[in-house]
């Protein structure tokens, strides 16, 4: 191998080592972004969209009572716009929910949940609507007790389970991206003291292959340019440069060897 090809072969390997380098800490950066985009955007969202949906079931759950138990009939009325305009609210958030920010398959099933016993206790509570404006007061708090509570204490129960999900999903993507910055971190490092073992390997090759040569070619020549022809010039064997060069200082040498011994037998002559 030329001198040339070596020097590009010794450049090359720590490029290709920074490139490889540069391209793990890509992805791992994109790794972590997605982890923390995932957590700020997805489920500090989806926590902010349960919240809304649960304070908005709960004016509806107080309005819809109002509007059976309220004396006033013109409060009965507000009650009931209310009601309605929560009712509505309550519906447009499940429909977002569902459409953006279930993420699980477990987050999903809350939501169905959620809204098949909503729409149930929605429907019970339009019977007791019925019940009430017919002055059958008995068959109201029989509904009440038996349709109309169980279905609002599940309905907050999946509320605080829903929650609970959400926040383990967040805090599980907030570790996930820790850790993924402890491991870019750590691959960073190992990839840092590669490079530098590996540069190191590779000046020692350098100081091998090219340096000591030139060096060892450097004292031949000088002690050819004192007289001394003794010493076999070294590397006169390699196929590269070098070993041009050290054939081209073997012939000077041997030129002046020769040289030197006519002027030696001529003076003695």
């Amino acid at each position: 191998m030329t001198i040339a090809k070596r020097l590009t072969f010794l450049l090359a390997v720590p490029l290709a080592v920074l490139l490889a380098i540069g391209i793990s800490t890509r992805l791992e950066m994109r790794q972590i972004q997605e982890s923390t985009r995932y957590m700020a955007k997805s489920r500090v969202v989806a926590l902010a969209r349960i919240g809304d949906i649960a304070r908005n079931y709960s004016e509806m759950a107080i309005y819809t009572r109002n509007s059976i138990t309220e004396p006033d009939p013109a409060l009965r009325m507000i009650s009931q716009k209310k009601a309605d305009a929560a009712r509505t609210e309550v519906k447009r958030l499940l429909d977002d929910y569902e459409s953006n920010w279930v993420g699980s398959i477990r987050g999903g099933q809350y939501l169905k949940e959620f809204q098949s016993i909503s729409s149930e206790w929605m429907a019970k509570m339009d019977e007791v609507k019925v019940l009430a404006a017919e002055g059958r007061t008995v068959e109201v708090k029989t509904a009440l007790l038996n349709d109309v509570s169980p279905r609002g204490e599940r309905l907050s129960q999946i509320i605080n389970e829903w929650t609970h999900l959400n926040e383990s999903l967040a805090t599980a993507a907030g570790e996930k991206a820790l850790a993924s910055i402890e491991k870019s971190k750590r691959n960073q490092l190992i990839s840092i003291i590669g490079a530098f073992l590996l540069s190191g390997v590779l000046g020692w090759l350098t100081y091998l292959k090219i340096i000591k040569p030139i060096q060892a070619l450097q004292k031949s020549v000088e002690t050819i340019s004192k007289g001394d022809y003794a010493n076999e010039v070294p590397f006169t064997t390699s196929t590269d440069e070098i070993g041009a060069l050290a054939r081209a200082v073997n012939v000077l040498k041997d030129g002046a060897s020769e040289m030197a011994q006519q002027r030696w037998i001529k003076a003695n002559a």
